[in-house]
């Protein structure tokens, strides 16, 4: 098997993943939206206090899912409608005061950057020099915990 006949068969096995569907984007956004509003309203409305806290932790869990959705907004790729990808990730970020216009930015530059620049915002590959200056500790953290080598830049 030669490279094109590889490359060939990955996008005839890809190919339904590079379409996307808008209906499947707002499913998933409506579905965990309700979860979690509902063990918000739970929490609320319940008088013992173990159900309020396991209630809002449940519920702290499904508005975690629901800002991973803003992953997807930003590459528009949620639902492809462009108000909606543009307003919704703003509106269910702004309770926890998460700046999502920066963080779309910077992942932006991320994808722009990745693998070409070292000053992307999310790296995690550490330069030999950077490497050299570190802390021994450090420097046994990266080789051992990240079980990242440095890079020969």
């Amino acid at each position: 098997m030669n490279v094109n006949s590889i490359a060939q068969e990955l996008q005839r096995v890809t190919a339904d993943l590079h379409q996307v569907n808008p209906k499947a984007g707002l499913r998933r956004f409506s579905i965990l939206g309700l979860i979690f509003l509902s063990f918000v309203m739970l929490a609320w409305s319940v008088p013992n206090g173990i159900l309020f806290v396991a209630a809002t932790m449940l519920a702290g869990v499904f508005y975690g899912f629901l800002l991973i959705c803003t992953h997807d907004m930003t590459h528009q790729t949620l639902t492809g409608w462009n108000w909606f990808d543009k307003i919704m990730p703003r509106l269910i970020s702004w309770p926890m005061l998460w700046p999502y216009s920066i963080y779309a930015e910077l992942h932006r530059l991320h994808h722009a950057w990745n693998g070409i620049n070292l000053q992307d915002p999310e790296r995690l590959q550490w330069t030999w020099q950077e490497y050299q200056q570190a802390h021994p500790i450090l420097r046994w953290y990266v080789r051992g915990c990240l079980k990242s080598r440095p890079t020969y830049v």
